[in-house]
């Protein structure tokens, strides 16, 4: 201190004052240093702002956006895509073309020559197929058309996999118990009309082709009766054979009067539910507005991820120097 060249080094102290964050530099010794009466001190015009106020504009990381966070920050959008989609579905239920649906619930009795020893299950599989069969196919369209007074219906409507006619076996009853012998059989129809007539004539059709099923065994089974007559030498064998015959004959007219009996339904529209359809396009509107407000979040989420955070640089810590003279300079740290 005696010596009046002597350069005395004083570090810079940031003070932050300002309450938006901005810190002033302010240069003070410290306390024990003895400053000469006749020298000044000028702070050093840095600019650069101290750690803790670049500390202050950096965001805290955020965490992955929720689905009933997008929900409620994307609210309106969930909103307007639940409306939208219930009013198209209600829009689509009324303008579709009206389709109308009558359904039976049909008899399949056990035939009186069957045997004892029969499964009942494997005898309905049979009339189920018979049901489902082209040539029943080709006869119901012939008598529906012929109703009609046009050619309206064709085979396919009764037979294939995109046909009118939908056939339900029973599948849940016990053998023998309530309902292991019902079939529901169903046709749709553009109008009530076309409905039942197809229904009916489908039901036609099954009936005269078991009726023939049951005449064709029976014929066949006293042909080959008449046949052993004949060929019979034995006045007791000949007797056992014609009473085999009276019985077929008795078998089939007793099948013929068993023949399957149907309770049709009333007709009813298979389509054109609009309140149903308006509750379905309300959920699904949902999930898709849940959806895109979703995704919406998660973009939000990964472009504030994606921008770019100011580098925290340490303040410039500088050294002020002064003499007799009153000039002062600032020297950076080493």
């Amino acid at each position: 201190m005696n010596d009046p060249d002597q350069t005395m080094r004083l570090p810079v102290v940031e003070v932050s004052s300002e309450s938006n964050g901005t810190s002033s530099r302010q240069a003070f010794p410290p306390s024990d240093t003895i400053i000469p009466a006749n020298d000044r001190i000028v702070p050093p015009r840095d600019t650069i702002r101290s750690r803790s106020t670049i500390a202050a504009d950096v965001d805290p990381p955020r965490s992955e956006p929720t689905v009933f966070g997008a929900i409620r920050q994307y609210r309106v959008l969930v909103l307007a895509m639940a409306i939208l989609c219930m009013v198209a579905a209600v829009a689509y239920s009324l303008h579709q073309p009206k389709i109308y649906q009558v359904e039976a619930n049909v008899t399949v009795p056990l035939p009186a020559s069957s045997q004892p020893t029969a499964d009942p299950g494997q005898y309905l599989d049979s009339q189920v197929l018979l049901l489902q069969s082209q040539g029943v196919a080709e006869k119901a369209a012939a008598i529906a058309n012929r109703e009609l007074g046009s050619n309206v219906l064709a085979a396919s409507d009764f037979y294939g996999n995109h046909s009118s006619m939908a056939v339900v076996p029973p599948t849940t009853a016990t053998p023998g118990g309530y309902g292991a012998s019902i079939v529901a059989v169903s046709f749709e129809g553009a109008s009530p009309q076309i409905a039942q007539v197809g229904l009916n004539a489908v039901l036609q059709a099954f009936d005269e082709a078991v009726s023939d099923a049951i005449r064709a065994q029976a014929n066949a089974t006293i042909a080959g009766i008449d046949t052993a007559i004949n060929e019979s030498t034995s006045p007791a064998q000949t007797a056992t054979l014609e009473t085999q015959r009276t019985q077929t004959v008795i078998n089939e007219q007793t099948d013929l009067a068993q023949t399957p009996t149907a309770a049709v339904g009333p007709t009813i529209r298979a389509n054109g539910h609009w309140a149903l359809d308006g509750a379905i396009g309300l959920v699904a509107g949902i999930l898709v507005g849940t959806a895109l407000a979703y995704v919406l979040a998660l973009r939000r989420h990964d472009g504030s991820e994606a921008r770019p955070v100011p580098e925290a640089r340490p303040s410039l810590m500088g050294d002020l120097t002064w003499d007799n003279s009153g000039q002062t300079s600032q020297q950076p740290q080493r």
